[in-house]
């Protein structure tokens, strides 16, 4: 019976070992290969060690049986006994050991198996990650020689890797091939580059990019890949190219006609000037501090409190406001200008910022002034 008991344990054992090395085998197959052969070499050990204590024992009884010998002793059956059970008691205490063992070797696999279905989880995550980026993606060797790129890069590009291999690989695709082979080799030799660089497209078009590249490296520091990130900017280049050239024509208009514009931020009580300043106040370039009380000083005394009622009710009314002032220019010369202005407001209906040209109609008060004085000689006359 304890034989069978042994041995009906064995066989559970070993059961649970194969269904282990099974779902290893799914899973990871080089680690579960070493797993399955320790396992099914403890499960060996285990039905040999019955087998051939079963094989003993036969031999021993075929012995007794034998007519060749005579019949044992009682002194000899009690000492047959007793080593027998002294067999099977060392018999137990094997299979006990190796069942722990065992036991200790299952465990340790459920271990690997559990960190090993994490890092692959950890790895798909970070693969639809790689997928589903915005920027576009390209991984390449130590040499420049792609080997993988996202949804992104496709779409921007148009080229698949083997498409792109075949046209010459990724330096090519830099419209100035000096530049491309430039940052390969900063790179290599340990540098990050990040920059804006203009490329070529499948269908030809050019592009600007924001580029950024690093190395990729194993744990010896050794070089193994390249990886690029390229964010398409060339809409917001584009962008800056027309802001440019309105904000040329809006500084020609104004110079034209000898007009400033500024904006007044009501929440850092900061004003920010563009163009002809100096013109008009005869400031030097790029000395104005840009605050309200600095340039309220040179507005002529005697309109000061004109000013303040207009900017007042401006507030007040919610309205805009026009308004013709002096202002003592920096040789304290004094000029008139035509001040106009107009409020911005934010979700809350809080005035934020205030918004104005300043035009100098010096020419056109005197020639009004002049205008006025003719009139009252021929009415006296």
């Amino acid at each position: 019976m304890l034989l069978m008991k042994i041995m009906l344990l064995t066989y559970i054992l070993y059961k649970c070992t194969h269904s282990l090395i099974a779902i290893s085998n799914y899973k990871y197959n080089t680690i579960s290969l070493l797993l399955s052969l320790s396992a099914d070499l403890g499960v060996s050990i285990l039905w040999a060690i019955p087998l051939v204590s079963i094989t003993v024992l036969l031999y021993r009884k075929m012995k007794l049986q034998d007519g060749t010998y005579s019949e044992p002793s009682q002194s000899q059956t009690v000492k047959t006994n007793n080593e027998t059970n002294q067999c099977l008691t060392q018999i137990q205490s094997l299979i006990s050991k190796q069942t722990t063992k065992l036991e200790n070797a299952i465990a340790q696999v459920q271990t690997e198996l559990i960190k090993q279905l994490e890092i692959k989880e950890s790895f798909l995550c970070i693969s639809k990650a790689f997928e589903e980026a915005s920027e576009a993606i390209c991984i390449t060797d130590a040499n420049g020689n792609i080997t993988n790129t996202n949804k992104a890069f496709v779409e921007l590009f148009g080229y698949s890797i083997d498409e792109l291999s075949r046209d010459g690989g990724l330096f090519t695709r830099f419209v100035t091939t000096a530049v491309g082979q430039e940052i390969h080799n900063l790179i290599l030799n340990g540098y990050t580059w990040k920059g804006e660089v203009e490329m070529r497209v499948c269908s030809g078009e050019l592009i600007q990019v924001e580029l950024y590249t690093s190395t990729i490296e194993n744990s010896s520091d050794q070089v193994i890949g390249i990886v690029f990130l390229f964010t398409n900017i060339t809409h917001y280049k584009q962008v800056e190219v027309a802001l440019k050239q309105s904000e040329e024509r809006l500084r020609l208009a104004l110079k034209a006609t000898h007009m400033a514009a500024w904006e007044w931020n009501l929440k850092t009580k900061k004003i920010v000037w563009f163009h002809n300043l100096e013109t008009i106040f005869g400031f030097k370039p790029e000395t104005f501090s840009g605050n309200f009380d600095t340039l309220f000083k040179y507005i002529h005394p005697d309109d000061h409190q004109k000013l303040t009622c207009v900017i007042g009710y401006a507030f007040d009314e919610y309205m805009d406001y026009n308004i013709h002032i002096r202002l003592f220019k920096t040789d304290e010369s004094i000029c008139w200008v035509e001040a106009k202005g107009q409020l911005l407001y934010d979700e809350t209906g809080q005035a934020t910022r205030m918004l104005g040209t300043v035009i100098d109609i010096t020419k056109r008060k005197k020639a009004e002034e002049l205008a006025a004085s003719h009139c009252c000689k021929n009415s006296d006359s």
